[in-house]
């Protein structure tokens, strides 16, 4: 639950600080900077409980899905698993594909990395706008698509169990 609870609340920030980025600063002032310095930060925090919450899974059972009909657990399923897959997609193609590096954490930008002149010039034979392109298109379609959708989908859905069903799930989610 606490897993669940951290990553919502870092998504929020990420589209926070990345929305405030957008509308909010001029380029190269101190906010622009920080602003995009924290979207980065939460996106690899992101990744990080993301990888903590893959890793629970992993080592511990699923809690039974409420009484309902297949195609309810077929789409609860199939609705968990694009929210992962954009869940562990977006703070990678967010991190190989910028130069930014990892915002207030001090990661170093991925150009300058061992693994990036390994894998996309010595081994794929790739250059920067190469690499980036494809990256940067997952990246900035789902985020202003695809991931809004999926966080609409979910809400929708635990909040007609709730109040339409009354089936109690809201309440394996809570403290």
């Amino acid at each position: 639950m606490a897993l669940h609870w951290i990553v919502a609340l870092l998504i929020l920030g990420a589209y926070a600080a990345v929305y405030y980025h957008e509308w909010f600063t001029q380029r190269n002032t101190p906010a622009y900077v920080t602003s995009i310095k924290l979207h980065f930060t939460f996106g690899i925090s992101i990744g990080v409980f993301v990888i903590l919450r893959v890793l629970w899974r992993l080592t511990h059972q699923a809690p039974a899905l409420p009484p309902g009909p297949a195609w309810e657990h077929l789409a609860a399923r199939a609705a968990h698993g694009l929210l992962y897959l954009f869940m562990i997609g977006m703070p990678l193609t967010g991190y190989f594909g910028t130069k930014g590096g990892g915002g207030f954490f001090g990661l170093p930008a991925f150009p300058d990395t061992a693994l990036y002149s390994w894998l996309v010039t010595d081994t794929l034979g790739l250059t920067w706008d190469a690499w980036r392109k494809p990256l940067g298109t997952f990246h900035f379609i789902s985020g202003e698509n695809i991931v809004w959708v999926l966080i609409l989908i979910h809400t929708l859905a635990a909040l007609y169990h709730q109040f339409l069903k009354r089936n109690a799930l809201m309440r394996r989610m809570w403290f």
